[in-house]
């Protein structure tokens, strides 16, 4: 709740200070040369994740403390790639029709990209937190570096900095982090050592053993990656105009940090299914039901308030048009809704089930995307995700996670019957939002306005929950969890 709860808070303050920071159309620019970053993750070839598995399933301190290291040797050589590979990403994306139109030096593109290899080592060393069992901590220092971040910003934009104070908060969080979680590895593994590239005959044979499975974990992890930046990166070159590619980039922002806030029980069950611990399928299928509410809630709300609050909250000059904003909001609501499924995969092991659904969509994404784009701009890119999106994970994964439960013959019904919960929230949502910022709502009282409309779907929830609990046990007196 922490991490979560500090991303969420942090990240819609952030919002608000993007006009201050950067007033021309420069933010669009940046925030795609920050997203091209989020590849660097991807050159651990899928180990990370194997890695972390064997230890979680391991109970021999011996053998943990040679994974650990076997992480700690991988990583030092994949930040000595990213710190050539990062600069040359951003400097390769310079060269695009909205970043030569935003006019930023090229200094400001090769800093982002060695700092972008900063906070990859960074990252991947917070990552082996989870191999440990310490989600916890892991959470706790991720969280901190949202509120650094925010207080770096904040510093900056007093200053005056400009896009400068992007590099400059990652480079300061991307350290603190770094040593923090170094050090509660050293706590709970004294013999690792942070920077190795000794490489002896264990690690090789580890290496042998499992470059297949990792080798899958890797495809999936590029599926997954493309899946949730592919269209903003697509946005980035083909729109023309740093106007449009900064309103893109801000609904994505903000449907991103909702996303992060809604997902994050799903994202906690995987660890728990990969450890063995009971039967954690009726928990997906409730995390499911509730998803399906908390998405369809969220949804309507968006597609009815969001322009208007971001009108008040960001600038009137930032705020997206209906078509762009809706296509997106229901591409963010098909994603959502199948998460739980992905995460219970991942705990699994099923990774090229996952990896042929997401591949699917990425595929086709990229192909209508790029021709949407072309034609119609950053609504034609957002509109050929959306058709992609429910090519590659409207059914298929719920499909897939349903085979594996030994419920496939129904599972056509039970997907029905999970989306009919999220439509009809979608429903509620909507009419209650569009009603309440009809009345002529103003600043503040619009995010208020959302709020109603949002109570109004959790009203909706709960009179379906009492409704199946009196037609199940004729009382309304049962657990929630059981009725979702």
């Amino acid at each position: 709740m922490f991490g979560t709860g500090a991303s969420v808070v942090s990240g819609l303050v952030l919002l608000r200070l993007l006009p201050r920071m950067l007033p021309g159309n420069e933010w669009g620019v940046v925030n795609v040369a920050l997203t091209l970053l989020t590849y660097l993750p991807l050159l651990d070839g899928g180990f990370r994740l194997v890695v972390n598995r064997e230890m979680l399933q391991s109970n021999d301190a011996g053998e943990r403390e040679r994974l650990a290291g076997f992480g700690q040797a991988l990583t030092t050589r994949l930040l000595l790639v990213s710190v050539l590979l990062g600069p040359m990403l951003t400097m390769l994306y310079s060269l695009a029709p909205a970043a030569r139109e935003a006019g930023l030096p090229a200094s400001f593109y090769l800093a982002t990209g060695v700092v972008g290899a900063l906070t990859f080592g960074a990252g991947i060393q917070i990552q082996a937190l989870v191999g440990l069992d310490r989600q916890v901590w892991m959470s706790v220092i991720q969280g901190g570096g949202s509120v650094a971040n925010l207080g770096m910003m904040m510093v900056g934009a007093r200053l005056g900095w400009g896009v400068w104070v992007f590099p400059a908060a990652q480079c300061v969080v991307a350290v603190v982090q770094w040593m923090a979680a170094a050090l509660l590895m050293r706590f709970q593994l004294p013999g690792v050592r942070l920077f190795d590239l000794a490489w002896d005959s264990w690690r090789s044979e580890f290496w042998g053993r499992n470059r297949a499975g990792a080798w899958s974990v890797f495809r999936m992890q590029v599926f997954i990656v493309l899946l949730l930046s592919m269209d903003l990166l697509l946005a980035g070159w083909i729109v023309r105009e740093a106007t449009e590619l900064k309103l893109y980039g801000l609904v994505s922002r903000v449907l991103g940090i909702g996303r992060s806030c809604l997902t994050s029980l799903g994202e906690a069950l995987w660890p728990r299914i990969a450890r063995g611990d009971g039967r954690q399928d009726p928990l997906t299928g409730r995390v499911l039901a509730l998803n399906a509410w908390l998405f369809g809630i969220a949804g309507g709300v968006l597609t009815g308030a969001m322009p208007q609050i971001l009108g008040w909250y960001v600038a009137k000059d930032w705020v997206a048009g209906p078509w762009l904003n809706g296509l997106l909001v229901a591409r963010f609501m098909v994603i959502g809704m199948s998460s739980p499924a992905t995460y219970h995969l991942l705990g699994a092991g099923a990774y090229g089930a996952l990896m042929r659904a997401v591949g699917m969509e990425v595929l086709v994404g990229v192909v209508l995307g790029a021709l949407g784009g072309w034609i119609w701009g950053g609504a034609g890119v957002a509109g050929g995700f959306l058709v992609s999106t429910v090519v590659g994970t409207f059914y298929p994964l719920f499909g897939k996670f349903a085979r594996s439960q030994g419920v496939d013959r129904d599972a056509v019904g039970w997907f029905c019957r999970v989306w009919l919960r999220a439509l009809m929230a979608v429903g509620v949502g909507y009419v209650a939002a569009r009603w309440v910022q009809g009345i002529g709502l103003h600043g503040p009282m619009t995010l208020l306005g959302a709020a109603a409309a949002a109570g109004a779907g959790l009203l909706v929830v709960l009179a379906w929950v009492g409704g199946r609990s009196l037609r199940k046990t004729g009382s309304w007196k049962v657990r929630v969890w059981e009725s979702l």
